[in-house]
């Protein structure tokens, strides 16, 4: 018999010691005693190696890859893929974890017909300006760990017949949305709780009463970087619970009076907010630029260039009472600033008018 160092071809053993269908059946494995571990199985379903690290059992990932999602999903309405729609292809995802990823890859346009619910650890991803057509109660709705959402274009009816309350609803969980461009009769994003960050997006609101392009309505942690929110009707982004927290980089929010006076940027409650540098203003003669109900106990706004119309909307106005040493950083006031003083050597002292 040869020396193991001068094995060839079939003489070469394999690596692993056992094989397992999938991760469910790799979990409830039993069996294994102390000598097992470090030994190795092979899970066919994605071709991965996971090394046994104890008998109860627990295993870790050992292999090496190029991606970070073990599964990858094609959507195609043309038929040359795993599924037809976005929502059948998350309904068939049924074992994500966090060493069992999926990657969501959608071709053309998709007609969806049900609500999609993103399955934990799973990306769905575009090629651009996709659109995925919701009507179910929410286009996309996230309430699970660790999901992303990247280069779409989601849309849902714009007119108040089947039109979902939200492009995406997060309720829970976390999400990273990445490049997309959202349209919706009422919200393109609504976020009563969870964890959310929005990427380089443009999300817009459609033309029914108290349309935004974004709400935060629970106690949810938004985190925004060089967005764009606006709305056909109203507001571009809307605050109405305290326990709300929400900051913002370079970001644009812009709003649209419509029949009724209202403000690009609408607190109701005293949330947590933080803004850093961006615009916020309305194109419409009836529109203004930030207005809050009563004076928030925690927020920053540096760098800001706020815009309204003197006479109705202020650039910033604050509804019920004076807001005074109000966080205002070197911002700017296009219209002038009601009932808000801003902290005594900042914004230059007072309000800057142009």
């Amino acid at each position: 018999m040869p020396i193991h160092g001068k094995l060839t071809s079939t003489d070469v053993h394999v690596a692993h010691a056992w094989e397992y269908a999938d991760a469910a059946e790799r979990g409830a494995a039993t069996g294994f005693v102390a000598a097992d571990v470090g030994k190795l199985a092979l899970q066919e379903n994605v071709g991965a190696l996971f090394r046994l690290t104890s008998v109860t059992p627990t295993w870790v990932r050992a292999d090496v890859s190029l991606s970070e999602y073990q599964n990858v999903v094609v959507v195609d309405p043309g038929g040359r893929g795993d599924h037809a729609t976005v929502g059948a292809a998350c309904a068939a995802i049924t074992d994500s974890a966090v060493d069992n990823r999926y990657l969501v890859m959608v071709f053309g346009e998709t007609v969806e017909t049900e609500q999609i619910n993103i399955p934990a650890y799973t990306t769905i991803r575009g090629q651009g300006w996709n659109t995925v057509v919701g009507v179910g109660s929410n286009a996309i709705v996230v309430s699970e760990d660790v999901c992303e959402i990247e280069d779409l274009f989601v849309q849902t009816p714009l007119s108040s017949e089947g039109s979902p309350s939200a492009a995406i609803a997060v309720t829970a969980g976390s999400v990273i949305v990445r490049r997309v461009k959202l349209r919706a009769y009422n919200a393109g994003l609504v976020a009563s709780g969870g964890d959310v960050q929005i990427w380089s997006c443009d999300l817009e609101g459609g033309s029914s009463a108290g349309a935004s392009g974004l709400v935060v309505d629970g106690g949810a942690t938004v985190l925004v970087y060089h967005s764009a929110f606006s709305a056909l009707a109203t507001y571009g982004i809307s605050i109405t619970h305290a326990d709300a927290d929400v900051t913002l980089f370079g970001c644009r929010i812009t709003g649209v009076g419509g029949m009724t006076p209202s403000p690009a940027f609408y607190i109701t409650a005293d949330a947590t907010v933080r803004m850093y540098g961006g615009w916020v203003y309305s194109p419409s003669s009836r529109g203004g630029g930030l207005n809050v109900v009563d004076p928030l106990t925690s927020a920053v706004f540096s760098h800001v260039h706020f815009r309204g119309v003197d006479g109705w909307l202020y650039g910033v106005m604050c509804e019920n009472s004076t807001w005074t040493s109000a966080p205002f950083y070197h911002c700017v006031f296009e219209g002038g600033a009601f009932q808000i003083t801003p902290a005594a050597g900042t914004a230059s002292g007072t309000n800057v008018v142009i």
